[in-house]
């Protein structure tokens, strides 16, 4: 029961704490728009890195596709297409070529 009440006054909290601090004039939110898809690709990238075991020739997939993901933001600045397209060259090379 705590954890349920605690749950819902958490989720009750955030979504007050939202509409105060981003209200429609806000530069907070303009900035976060501007430069979010940018973090969600790094902490991504990061994140496939993390528990990576370099010794092992099937994580040339995981080096391939994550490089791949940055470059691919990079050129072109569009985060789905980025995450799509670096999800496919990994389950290439995944499955075909690295196949372990």
């Amino acid at each position: 029961m705590n954890i349920l009440f605690m749950a819902g006054v958490s989720a009750i909290v955030i979504k007050l704490l939202a509409y105060f601090l981003f209200n429609k004039n806000n530069e907070n939110l303009e900035f976060l728009q501007k430069h979010m898809p940018l973090l969600i690709m790094v902490v991504l990238v990061f994140y496939l890195y993390k528990d990576l075991e370099y010794a092992k020739l099937s994580s040339l997939s995981y080096i391939i596709a994550g490089f791949s993901a940055l470059i691919i933001q990079i050129l072109f600045k569009k985060s789905y297409f980025s995450i799509i397209t670096a999800t496919i060259i990994f389950y290439i090379l995944k499955e075909i070529i690295f196949k372990v």
